[in-house]
């Protein structure tokens, strides 16, 4: 785990068959630590996917990636969803169960919100525009329901899947829990509790689980979601031929 981006790794550490060095996740990449940051452009990376949303990038612009010369692909995941419903949510429960109920909301939104970029990305790695990073805030919620779209196109498992995405428990930086504090403290219009913030803060077999559900609901299946992505049987075979081993 880097120090200062937790949540930097290669896919493949976790997800066995797959090529290394081709496919990498991770959170934001503010002001990384010199060790780290040697890390990150020795991977020699031909795109980094930045999943945030046009605020997040003018609060935030992705500086480090500038001035490493290293091309920026804007793909915001569209997956707000009603304040009010949200809100409701986390009021639902005590603590970490409001946190638990907010985010499977969340979850629910991200197919939808997702698609035009799972589309985007998977037709780079078919036409093996690789390595390729993909990332969001924390590199946990967004860019985990991306990474598990493209796995499972490519015929990965789901405990695969599920693995790689609970491999973000504990690779949160401290501006994630600043960031969650501030949000979820305005919806409430009270402040957080620090078990509510660890659930928002954290992964859940259920949330990716529930975001499955809702591709399913809308779209007959998840390999119907991932055609409507655009991803048809001649791109996933490009996709297998880019990532995977053999």
């Amino acid at each position: 785990m880097l120090r200062t981006i937790p949540n930097f790794r290669d896919v493949a550490d976790v997800v066995p068959g797959l090529r290394r060095g081709r496919l990498f996740r991770s959170d934001f990449v503010l002001d990384p630590h010199e060790d780290d940051a040697k890390l990150v452009i020795a991977c020699g990376l031909r795109w980094v996917v930045d999943l945030r949303s046009p605020s997040e990038r003018q609060d935030n612009p992705n500086r480090f990636f500038e001035r490493t010369g290293t091309p920026l692909v804007h793909m915001d995941v569209a997956s707000r969803g009603d304040p009010e419903v949200l809100a409701r949510a986390l009021r639902s429960g005590d603590g970490a169960a409001g946190a638990h109920a907010l985010m499977l909301e969340v979850y629910e939104q991200f197919p939808a919100g997702a698609l035009a970029v799972v589309d985007a990305l998977s037709g780079l790695i078919a036409q093996g525009d690789l390595p390729i990073m993909i990332h969001c805030a924390a590199g946990k919620d967004r860019t985990g329901f991306v990474v598990a779209a493209l796995l499972r196109a490519i015929g990965i498992e789901h405990e695969l899947v599920e693995a790689d995405y609970l491999a973000s428990l504990g690779r949160v930086h401290e501006r994630t829990f600043a960031h969650s504090r501030e949000i979820m403290s305005e919806m409430l219009d009270t402040p957080i509790d620090e078990a509510a913030l660890a659930g928002i803060s954290g992964v859940h077999s259920d949330f990716l689980c529930a975001a499955i559900r809702s591709a399913e609901r809308r779209y007959g299946s998840f390999q119907a979601y991932l055609q409507t992505a655009g991803i048809d049987r001649e791109r996933a075979q490009a996709m297998r031929m880019n990532l995977l081993e053999g």
